[in-house]
């Protein structure tokens, strides 16, 4: 079981929140969909790898065929005690020069999520490594800069929109309903005023008792004639 659980723990993305709880540990349900069992408990992934946490699997793994060559230089070198001095090989001064040599300016490749970087830091040889901390330490202060120049340029913009509305206050007023609502019965008063206004322009040099309030066919009714007043009449025929 612990060779199951130390095998799913190999297997969690440190990049993916899904695998990890809010703390850093391994969650459960990651742990039991890898193994394919539901009777793992806290404490056995705990007793399987107790130091192992989200921090712990972003760091990228130690170099074994490395360091088992340090150990294997250093037993050599043990071992050689009191043997005759070696000569100095000129092609081994040669590789030196070629490893210590600048390679020219690092291309970083973008577009790399953080574990494809690491993945892609550890190729690199030594000298490269130093122009690569360089590189990302310009760009660190690169972002920086870019940084403290959009907070001022944020501070500018809001002071311009607070002028903006300084000014839109002193060209337009704010008033409150009650301002509004008066607003419009003195815009309906006026419109009133004008109205009986152009009727009085109207109205002027008219004597008031030739005026006849009666609609014109009333009035025609109302006229007596002679003609069509009486029934013509006509003689019986014999």
């Amino acid at each position: 079981m612990k060779d199951k659980i130390l095998e799913a723990l190999s297997q969690l993305d440190p990049l993916n929140d899904d695998h990890w709880t809010t703390d850093g540990a391994p969650r459960m349900d990651a742990i039991e969909a890898i193994v394919g069992d539901k009777s793992i408990t806290r404490k056995d992934i705990v007793n399987a790898a107790p130091d192992f946490n989200r921090e712990k699997a972003s760091q990228p793994p130690e170099d074994d065929e490395q360091s088992g060559d340090q150990g294997e230089a250093q037993e050599n070198q043990t071992n050689g005690e009191g043997s005759q001095e070696q000569q100095p090989n000129p092609d081994d001064d040669e590789d030196e020069d070629d490893e210590n040599e600048p390679q020219g300016e690092l291309e970083i490749p973008t577009g790399q999520t953080e574990a494809e970087f690491i993945q892609w830091m550890l190729t690199l040889k030594a000298n490269d490594l130093e122009s690569l901390e360089e590189t990302l330490k310009e760009q660190i202060n690169q972002l920086a800069q870019g940084i403290e120049q959009a907070k001022d340029l944020i501070i500018k913009t809001r002071r311009a929109v607070t002028a903006t509305r300084q000014r839109i206050q002193q060209i337009v007023p704010g008033s409150t309903n009650q301002d509004a609502i008066n607003d419009f019965i003195k815009a309906q008063n006026a419109a009133r005023a004008a109205k009986v206004a152009r009727r009085n322009e109207i109205l002027k040099g008219v004597k008031a008792d030739e005026l006849d309030p009666r609609a014109p066919i009333d009035a025609a009714m109302a006229r007596k004639t002679k003609r069509g007043t009486q029934r013509p009449t006509r003689p019986i025929m014999k």
